[in-house]
């Protein structure tokens, strides 16, 4: 297996309340991944959430402090002053190292280092990109840019992804990046008016991974996270609501699901009823199970409470007539469908399609799971890069 290294200091990871550990836990089944961390809390909250997969490590780094003495700065001036001496603030004449060289050079040293990193042995190195807002201190700065040297050094690929608004970093960083992982269209037009070539920028269309690299919280985006029931990338996840009265409908739905020949993970949700002594669970064991079997073997009965967990992680929402619970899957891009062969077309409502044709909906529903296949995320990222 390749290797992935990620480094992350407390700011990043506390910043996205500990989910960048779930880009890790998505690249394991085909990456070994090392997280690299220099504060204890890290290293903890790592282990905690991803100790248990064989092939993620988690590696707790220690700085080491440096006696800085007068001379070795003045040792170190020089170096830098003869390094960019020809070097000058853009549209003036006044070089760089007139102001940064005599202006409280101290300002510009670090006494810490990993002795640690000396060496690094990797495939990628896959890190945030700073941002000026939001700056580490001393020590992480370091953590981070001496990876970043060592792996240039190494000839080890750089995947940069952007945490913090794309306005606020600095752009030395981003052209250092092999790649650039972006999660809106706005960020990829900065980096490219900006200087950075679109092959360079890869835009990230896996809402589970921009999440993880998201530091905005979404109690039901956390949904995505489930791990009672975990959902392939090669299977459309389908939930089709049930109903008290339309059940030929829903008949004609797994009828088409079956005919579409595609590797389904199907729910069906229930909805709270009885039909005289008959419980909901009776009738559709009855008169569905036969008709699911055709589907899949990957079938799961929901109780209602659990809707809005099951919408999250489905790829489509079927109902035969119009719930609530569709306007919830549209509002997080999923493709919500009433299906019902015995009424009239309707124009779509608040994003929601109306159908009553089973080939418009086998159609969809194959052209659902083609969008499904073409999804990119952070392992389509790396295993599309050159090894080093």
């Amino acid at each position: 297996m390749k290797r992935v290294i990620m480094p992350i200091i407390a700011r990043d990871y506390f910043a996205t309340a500990g989910r960048l550990a779930h880009i890790g836990i998505s690249l394991a089944d085909e990456f070994d991944v090392d997280f690299f961390s220099i504060e204890q809390e890290v290293f903890d909250g790592l282990t905690a959430q991803v100790g248990h997969i064989g092939n993620i490590h988690v590696h707790l780094l220690k700085p080491e402090f440096l006696n800085l003495t007068f001379g070795y700065r003045d040792e170190l001036a020089s170096i830098f002053i003869r390094h960019v001496y020809n070097m000058v603030l853009p549209g003036t004449h006044l070089k760089i190292w007139d102001i940064a060289a005599f202006d409280d050079f101290w300002g510009h040293i670090s006494n810490c280092a990993y002795k640690e990193l000396k060496e690094i042995n990797a495939d990628f190195i896959l890190l945030p990109i700073m941002s000026r807002d939001d700056h580490p201190m001393d020590d992480g700065d370091v953590f981070y840019t001496t990876i970043v040297s060592k792996a240039k050094g190494a000839g080890i690929k750089l995947v940069g992804y952007q945490l913090y608004p794309v306005f606020s970093c600095f752009m030395l960083m981003p052209r250092l990046m092999d790649v650039i992982i972006v999660k809106d269209f706005y960020e990829q037009r900065f980096y490219e008016q900006n200087g950075v070539h679109e092959e360079r920028i890869r835009l990230l269309t896996d809402v589970k991974d921009r999440y993880s690299i998201s530091t905005i919280e979404d109690s039901y985006m956390n949904c995505l996270y489930n791990e009672q029931i975990k959902i392939h990338r090669e299977e459309l996840c389908v939930a089709v609501c049930n109903h008290d009265k339309l059940r030929p409908q829903l008949k004609e739905v797994f009828a088409i699901l079956a005919k579409s020949g595609l590797p389904i993970a199907l729910f069906l949700i229930k909805r709270e009823f009885a039909v005289r002594d008959l419980s909901e669970d009776q009738i559709i064991e009855s008169l569905y199970f036969d008709d699911i079997k055709k589907v899949t073997k990957r079938f799961f009965l929901i109780e209602s409470q659990s809707i809005g967990t099951v919408i999250m992680i489905s790829d489509m929402v079927i109902s035969a007539a119009y719930i609530t619970p569709l306007e919830f899957a549209v509002r997080y891009d999923k493709k919500a469908v009433i299906f019902n062969s015995a009424q009239d077309s309707m124009p779509d409502v608040k994003g929601i399609v109306f159908m009553n044709r089973g080939d418009e909906l086998l159609s969809l529903v194959k052209k659902t799971y083609k969008e499904k296949l073409a999804i990119t995320g952070v392992k389509e990222v790396l295993k599309g890069m050159p090894k080093k």
